[in-house]
């Protein structure tokens, strides 16, 4: 057998052994969603992590949970709190950004544990991790009909609008494993274009029914000691995984969060925290505007 043949036959194993991992990487890791809490009161918070994640593990530490964080928030008294789960794995094999959106909308519009829909909610603030923020973007793109019968939230923690060089930086990799939902966030991504435009003229054409806020973090690492902070102030640090830049500007100029990086950002570890308190300041001017 010569070269290029043995090639061929390797590559056809290669790829026979990866589609039956990515089988059953799917059946052990397509989780659904649930309700943390639902008394049914017409208003909920709803968290949507972020990619190669889920939702046991994007809100979390070793000590603390988010979610635990906000069920005991007082700002956040009366909501109902969803947590979403939508696939993403390393060997997520050909799951594009508008399949991904399709899981995150299943569990969005089905009863669970119960409890009516979530979309049957009078209003709702979405919380988005990630490529969660461009998730949750998209279905609302898909839903505009939402907007004619409920005030819709959007805060978005590193949600790289217009891309992420890191995506850029795997792309040969993911290219190989047809990992679609990194494709799908470099910089260059016709998907991603196609979703900032459309966003965009979804908040327009909204009347006030679409708020929103961007948040990005401050860092690739943080800095935990004064000699670090001293070197940060002299030197070039590296770029967060989501820079400012990457921001759609929907709801005017997105904020950095101080002391985050692309993982902290989600994951406060008291109600002091950046993101946490950030989140509590929206949704307490959300609820005032409704009343």
């Amino acid at each position: 057998m010569d070269t290029r043949k043995t090639r061929q036959v390797l590559g056809k194993i290669v790829k026979g052994i990866h589609d039956v991992a990515s089988e059953i990487d799917l059946q052990i890791n397509e989780r659904e969603s649930f309700w943390a809490r639902c008394d049914e009161t017409g208003l909920s918070l709803v968290f949507v992590h972020g990619l190669l994640s889920d939702a046991s593990r994007a809100w979390s530490t070793r000590n603390s949970s988010w979610i635990t964080i906000a069920q005991n928030e007082p700002i956040f008294a009366g909501m109902d709190i969803f947590v979403a789960n939508w696939y993403s794995t390393i060997l997520a094999q050909g799951w594009a950004l508008d399949d991904s959106t399709d899981a995150l909308s299943w569990d969005v519009e089905k009863w669970l544990q119960g409890h009516p829909p979530l979309a049957q909610s009078r209003d709702i603030v979405f919380v988005g991790h990630s490529m969660g923020g461009l998730l949750v973007r998209r279905m609302l793109v898909r839903n505009p009909g939402w907007l004619a019968e409920k005030r819709i939230g959007v805060v978005t923690l590193g949600t790289p609008a217009r891309g992420a060089y890191l995506a850029d930086l795997v792309g040969p990799l993911a290219a190989g494993m047809d990992q679609r939902q990194v494709l799908d966030i470099q910089r260059e991504s016709l998907a991603l274009e196609e979703l900032h435009e459309e966003f965009g003229a979804l908040v327009s054409a909204s009347g006030g029914a679409l708020l929103g806020a961007e948040f990005v973090e401050s860092h690739l690492l943080v800095p935990k000691s004064r000699f670090f902070q001293a070197v940060e102030a002299f030197l070039p640090w590296p770029q967060p995984v989501v820079v400012l830049g990457s921001q759609g500007g929907y709801f005017g100029p997105p904020t950095v969060l101080p002391n985050t990086n692309h993982r902290s950002i989600s994951r406060p570890t008291s109600a002091r925290h950046p993101s946490h308190r950030a989140l509590c300041r929206f949704v307490a001017g959300f609820r005032d505007v409704g009343h």
